[in-house]
This record gives structure tokens, sequence and C-alpha cells, in this order.
């Protein structure tokens, strides 16, 4: 591998040496890498402090959040009616 990277390709010699040493001292050591379902870990509120609850929607705001996204819009086609057609 040194010799096709500094022979042939013409890589600094030294950067070479250098990424072949850290690959082999990562070889070595042959850590184990932690599962995902470890980082998302659940955490319990200091002192158990609690959020407040949020203020009720009034007006317009409360009948849209009352929809859920189910109401009005454009048709499932994604296409708003009218306009000119073929």
């Amino acid at each position: 591998m040194r010799k096709f990277l500094v022979e042939e390709k013409q890589f600094n010699p030294e950067r070479i040496e250098s990424v072949i040493k850290r690959l082999q001292k990562a070889q070595d050591t042959k850590g184990t890498q932690a599962r995902l379902d470890s980082f998302f870990v659940k955490k319990d509120p200091p002192n158990g402090v609690k959020r407040p609850a949020p203020a009720p929607a009034k007006g317009k705001d409360a009948k849209k959040a009352k929809t859920n996204g189910t109401g009005g819009g454009r048709s499932a086609g994604g296409k708003a009616s009218g306009g000119k057609g073929k």
C-alpha cells in the first residue's frame, strides 16, 4: 500500500505513515460500538418540576387546532380546482 501511494501516486510519505499508524492503533483496540438505542434514554425532570400546561387556543386559532389537518384545502390529487385543462 505504501509503495502504491508514495511511489506511483506521489503521496507524502510522512502523511501515509501517520495514517497507517492510526489505522493499526484503531485495529488493535477493537472496541465495541455502542447501540443507538442507548443514546436515546428518557431522563426524569430535575426535582420533579413539570412544564406548565399549554393555554387553550381562542378564536380562529382554536378552530384550526381542532381539525388536526383534516379540513379543507386542496384535493387529494394535490391540484387546486379550476384553471385551464387539456
